[in-house]
């Protein structure tokens, strides 16, 4: 099963963890290795930086944030335990690092993609700015079901279904096609971009023969729990508490107005991959106290 952000803001809106994370520098090097032109680091980062407005007092200054962009990025750090983490890193040997910045390998203060108390999704972020341009229409509760492509390869409009409609809307100059890991290549597809094979089997014409799609996977994901012998997380009643409803209420701030995901760190479980691949282990570091039900651990 793979949730789709069908709302305006796509799968922002229910990103519950609120990490903010760019991606892997070297996989965006890997991107323009691969022939996509302008897609290096050092071509998207200045894209990252322009969105961003950096609320993060350890972050100023730094080459790789700025501050007055549309999407705000606010510090973790509700608890004592994030300094534990840390201290935990450097006894391990590993460096208190900025996962944003082109060295991701260490640990990490977590960044929230929260701006006072709120979750900063795309569509409450950037949508809200731009609602008033003449020269934009948003059209909720759309359907795009196909992309035009004419004889030369050039994709010309896009097919949708509204109101029960069946609609089209050319292009002057450019389509981008950015819904989604499971939707982008789905339209893709319909559009007769894709494995021949597959298309022909749905008697779709085949425009491009590629393997669309084809690295679909979704990251796995294990949950490990500790008890600490001491009242310095985020609990259940401490967040439903009076004194937190009142200071999220009157200061968009408190224990409601944060997750509990606190520090980050990115380790290579292999060694001889470092600069030859991405990291490829996470490491995310929650004090929260979560119920005994909490994903079925009641059950297990």
């Amino acid at each position: 099963y793979f949730p789709c952000g069908r709302v305006l803001g796509g799968s922002s809106v229910f990103n519950d963890a609120m990490q903010y994370a760019r991606g892997s520098p070297f996989e965006f090097d890997q991107w323009e290795k691969n022939g996509c032109t302008g897609w290096g680091y050092k071509d998207v980062l200045p894209y990252f930086m322009k969105s961003e407005d950096a609320r993060v007092k350890e972050l100023e200054g730094s080459k790789y944030h700025n501050k007055g962009g549309p999407l705000g990025v606010s510090p973790s750090g509700m608890t004592p335990m994030v300094g534990l983490y840390m201290k935990a890193g450097k006894e391990l040997g590993y460096r208190h690092v900025d996962y944003n910045s082109a060295d991701q390998e260490g640990f990490s203060n977590m960044q929230l993609s929260i701006r006072n108390g709120i979750h900063s999704s795309t569509g409450l972020e950037f949508m809200n700015r731009v609602a008033q341009w003449n020269n934009m229409d948003v059209g909720i509760r759309s359907h795009v079901t196909k992309v035009e492509i004419d004889k030369n390869r050039r994709a010309t409009g896009v097919h949708f279904v509204r109101g029960g409609l069946k609609r089209f809307v050319k292009a002057k100059k450019e389509i981008i096609l950015s819904a989604g890991s499971v939707n982008s290549p789905h339209i893709l597809m319909l559009s007769g971009i894709g494995p021949k094979e597959h298309l022909e089997k749905f008697g779709i014409p085949v425009i491009a023969d590629l393997p669309v799609g084809d690295n679909l996977q979704d990251h796995q994901m294990v949950l490990l729990m500790a008890e600490v012998n001491q009242s310095v997380c985020v609990t259940q009643n401490m967040e439903e508490n009076w004194w937190n409803r009142f200071k999220y209420a009157l200061f968009s701030g408190g224990a409601k107005s944060v997750m509990g995901l606190e520090a980050n760190a990115y380790v290579y479980m292999d060694e001889s991959l470092r600069g030859k691949a991405p990291i490829e282990s996470q490491h995310i570091f929650v004090s929260r106290l979560v119920s005994d039900n909490s994903f079925n651990f009641k059950e297990r």
